[in-house]
C-alpha cells in the first residue's frame, strides 16, 4: 500500500491553521520561524499568528468541516483545484485556437510533475493558478462580462504575493495594447495618467502596509538577500546587509542567467522552443495576439521578480501554464504547416515524445523508486514528530530543526532554530525543549553549524549555555526502514534544567 503524504512543510501551515479556523480561533498555527519577540510573548498553551496569505487556509477549513483533517483529504482538495485548472487550460486554448490545441496544452499540463505536486500538496501555487487561467478566461468573454474578472484577481492578492508582478504585467501589456491602438492622443494620455497615478497609489498602500502579510512589501527583505546565499539563514535570525544598486543588478543578472540556463526548473525545455515559435505566428485572431504579448511579458517579469528576490523555480511555475497553451497553439500551427499525410503523424510523435518523462517517471522509474524508498511508508518527518510527541507535551515551546511537521501531525508548539545557539540567551525561562536531529542537514536552510554537537555529541555538549540550561532528556534514532526516505536520522531532545 502506497501511503499519501505532505512534502511541503507550507502546506501543514496551512492545513493547521484551517483546523484553528474551524474551532473558531482564526488563523493560527502552532510553529514559527526563529522570532525572540514572539518567544519573549510566548505562554504555555499559545498558538501563534499565521503569517501567510490566508486563501489557501480558508478553503482547507471550509473542506475540513466535511471531511477529516488529514494528508488524503488535502491532497484530494489539491487534485480538484488541478482538474480545474486543466479544464480552464483547455477551454482557453479552444477559446484562442482549437479543440486541438485545447486538449494540448492541457495534456502538458497534466503531464507536468512540479504541478502534480502542487496539487498533492495543496500548495498555494494551486490555488493561484486556476486564479490567473479564470482570469484569463474571463477576459475572452464579451465586453459585459470581462468585469467578472476582478473576481479572480482581488483572490490571488489573498493566495500568493506574485500577485502584484501579475498585476503589474497585465496593466503592461494593457498600456501597450492601448498605446499602439487606435485611440485619440488625448484619451491615450488620460489612461497613462491614470495608471501613472494607479501606480503611485500602489507603492504608498504598499509602504503603509509594509508590515501587514497583505504587502507586496512584505517581499522586500528577499531583494536584500546576496546571489547563492541561503535564504534559511535569515528566518533563523541571521543578519543581512542592503545590497547596493550595482549589487542587485548584478544578483538580478546572475539569477535570471541560471533560469535560461537550466530551464528544466520550470518545464520541459521543448515547451519552451514552441512557445517561441508560437509567438512568430501571424495570426488575425487579435485575442491570441493580445495572448501572446501578455504572456511573453508576464514570463519575463516572474522571472526577473524572482530573480530579483529569491531565485525559486516555485516563483515562476504559476505562469508557466500560459506557456503551455501557447506551446499547445504552436504545436497545431507546426503540424499543419507539413504535408496533410504528415500531419496527424507529427502531431502524435511530437506529443508523445513531451509526454515520455512524465510517463518514464510513473512506468519504468516507479521499479526503481518502491527500491530506493519506503512507499508505505510514513516521512521522516512525521516519524520523528512522532518521537517528539511521546516525551514532550502540548503547550511547551520547543525549539527545533524539524520545521511544521510536529505541529501539524501532533499539535506540538515549536519554532525553528536560530543560526547560532547563544541567541537563545535570555529565553531559556521560554524555551522548555530542544530537539535537533540530523534531518536536512546537508541542505543549506537547515545547516546544523554548532548545532552538530547537539546531534553527535549530546555527553559532551561545550556550548555553555546548553550545558547550564539543559539536559538529555532523550537520544533517538528512526531506522532506514521505517520511514519513506529509507535513511538513518538521529536526534536528541534537551529538556530545560
Amino acid at each position: 500500500m502506497i501511503t499519501q503524504h505532505l512534502t511541503f512543510s507550507d502546506s501543514a501551515k496551512f492545513a493547521q491553521s484551517a483546523t484553528s479556523l474551524v474551532k473558531g480561533q482564526g488563523l493560527q498555527i502552532s510553529h514559527s520561524f526563529f522570532n525572540p519577540e514572539l518567544i519573549t510573548s510566548f505562554s504555555s498553551g499559545t498558538w501563534f499568528p499565521a503569517n501567510f496569505l490566508p486563501l489557501p487556509s480558508w478553503i482547507l477549513s471550509f473542506i475540513f468541516r466535511f471531511f477529516p483533517a488529514t494528508d488524503t483529504t488535502i491532497a484530494f482538495t489539491g487534485l480538484l483545484f488541478f482538474i480545474l485548472s486543466t479544464l480552464l487550460i483547455f477551454s482557453i486554448g479552444k477559446k484562442l485556437h482549437s479543440v486541438k490545441a485545447g486538449l494540448i496544452s492541457a495534456l502538458l499540463f497534466i503531464s507536468s510533475m512540479f504541478f502534480q505536486e502542487y496539487a498533492l500538496n495543496f500548495a498555494s501555487e494551486i490555488v493561484f493558478i486556476p486564479l490567473i487561467l479564470l482570469f484569463i478566461y474571463l477576459m475572452l468573454l464579451p465586453k459585459k462580462l470581462k468585469l467578472m474578472s476582478l473576481i479572480p484577481l482581488l483572490l490571488m492578492f489573498i493566495t500568493r504575493q506574485q500577485a502584484s508582478v501579475f498585476l503589474g504585467s497585465f496593466l503592461l501589456a494593457f498600456l501597450a495594447i492601448f498605446i499602439t491602438g487606435k485611440a485619440n492622443k488625448k484619451k491615450k494620455g488620460l489612461v497613462l495618467l491614470a495608471l501613472a497615478l494607479s501606480g503611485l497609489l500602489f507603492v504608498i498602500i504598499s509602504n503603509f502596509t509594509a508590515n501587514s502579510i497583505f504587502s507586496p512589501a512584505k517581499v522586500s527583505i528577499s531583494f536584500n538577500i546576496a546571489a547563492g546565499s541561503n535564504f534559511g539563514s535569515y528566518i533563523r535570525g541571521g543578519e543581512y546587509q542592503v545590497l547596493s544598486l550595482p549589487g542587485l543588478a548584478s544578483k538580478i543578472f546572475y539569477n535570471f542567467y541560471n533560469f535560461v540556463k537550466a530551464p528544466e526548473r520550470l518545464a520541459f525545455p521543448p515547451i519552451f522552443l514552441l512557445f517561441i515559435y508560437s509567438l512568430f505566428i501571424k495570426s488575425k485572431k487579435k485575442e491570441l495576439n493580445y495572448f501572446k504579448l501578455f504572456t511573453a511579458v508576464s514570463f519575463f517579469f516572474f522571472l526577473l521578480a524572482a530573480s530579483a528576490t529569491l531565485p525559486n523555480a516555485r516563483y515562476v511555475h504559476p505562469i508557466i501554464p500560459l506557456i503551455m497553451i501557447l506551446a499547445g497553439i504552436g504545436l497545431v500551427k507546426l503540424a499543419e504547416s507539413l504535408p496533410s499525410k504528415l500531419q496527424k503523424l507529427v502531431l502524435v510523435v511530437m506529443v508523445l515524445f513531451i509526454l515520455f518523462p512524465t510517463f518514464k517517471h510513473f512506468t519504468f522509474d516507479a521499479r526503481s523508486r518502491t527500491q530506493q524508498f519506503n512507499v508505505d511508508k510514513p516521512i521522516a518527518g512525521k516519524k520523528i514528530a512522532g518521537v517528539m510527541a511521546e516525551n514532550i507535551p502540548k503547550g511547551q515551546l520547543t525549539i527545533t530543526n524539524l520545521d511544521a511537521w510536529a505541529a501539524w501531525y501532533y499539535d506540538l508548539t515549536t519554532m525553528w532554530f536560530p543560526v547560532e545557539v547563544d541567541m537563545l540567551e535570555g529565553y531559556q525561562d521560554k524555551v522548555d525543549y530542544i530537539v535537533i536531529t540530523n534531518y536536512k542537514e546537508h541542505d543549506g536552510d537547515f545547516a546544523l553549524g554548532e548545532w552538530e554537537e547537539v546531534v553527535y555529541k549530546p555527553e559532551d555538549i561545550q556550548n555553555q549555555f546548553l550545558r547550564q540550561n539543559y539536559q538529555i532528556l532523550k537520544k533517538f534514532e528512526i531506522t532506514p526502514e521505517s520511514n519513506y526516505e529509507n535513511k538513518q536520522f538521529i536526534g536528541t531532545i534537551l529538556k530545560k534544567k
